[in-house]
Formats: C-alpha cells, structure tokens, sequence
C-alpha cells in the first residue's frame, strides 16, 4: 500500500513538472511573428515575451496588444511606436527612444524604463507598478530622479 502511495506521489509529481517545464516553453516568443516585426514594423497581438530586440529600429510600429514580457528592448527606437494594450511586464527598455508613443492601457509592471525617452508618450491608464523610471525622460520633458520607481520624481 505505501510502495503504491509512492508511485502515485511519484507520477502526480511528474505530471505537474511537465506542466510547468511546457508552460515555460509556451511563453517563448513566436519566431515567425518576430520575423514579421522586423520586416513590416507591424505585429498586432504577437506572442514575442523574451524575445530579443536590443537596438531594433522600430519607429512607427503597430504593436497593438503584443506580449512582450521579460523582451529586451534596451536602446530600441519606438517612436510614435502604438503600444496601446501591450505586456511589457518586466522588459527591458533601459535607453530606448519611445516620444511619441502610445502606451495607453499597457502593463508596464516591473519594466525596466531608465534612461529612456518617454517624452510625449501616452500612458493613459498604464500600470506602472515597480516601473525602474531612474533617469528617464519624463512625457513633459523633464528628468526623473536616479531612484524613481513607479512615478516619476522630479
């Protein structure tokens, strides 16, 4: 009876590490979509989380509703980028331009925006909880203090 207690232990605990080891798989980025992005600056809904996108010249994007959480986006260009409605949860923009762009709606939680451009950026209802705002231009054009974490200070 306890040899079989085990196996069942055993079995369930197998089960839920697949299920955690494939929804871990299922979060990476859709590599066709990503092409797409790159090609025609448009991906509306894509699942690109922790894809790379360091440096990309992606002003004028339509990134309307894209996943993008935990992507690298450091020192990307996105102006008059529409991001309205994005996940951008714990991304990296540190140095990226982004003046002019839509951010309306999106999830910025834990996303890493120091040193970035945010002049003239909509963030209309934007959850910005834990945003890494140090040194960042803020959307009037002024600069965010070194320690601005989810507002900026001035």
């Amino acid at each position: 009876m306890k040899k079989a207690k085990k196996m069942l232990a055993s079995s369930i605990t197998a089960v839920l590490m697949a299920g955690i080891l494939s929804a871990g798989v299922a979060s990476a980025w859709n590599e066709e979509q990503l092409q797409q992005l790159k090609t025609t600056k448009s991906c509306i809904k894509c699942k690109l989380d922790g894809a790379d996108l360091s440096g990309a010249n992606l002003d004028h994007a339509n990134l309307v509703g894209t996943y993008l959480c935990s992507a690298n986006l450091s020192t990307a260009i996105l102006t008059t980028a529409n991001m309205a409605y994005a996940d951008l949860s714990g991304a990296n923009l540190s140095g990226a331009n982004l003046s002019g762009a839509n951010l309306a709606h999106a999830y910025l939680n834990g996303t890493n925006l120091s040193n970035a451009n945010l002049t003239s950026v909509i963030l209309r209802e934007a959850s910005m909880t834990g945003v890494n705002l140090s040194n960042a231009t803020w959307t009037d054009g002024s600069k965010c203090k070194e320690g601005s974490y989810g507002q900026c200070n001035q």
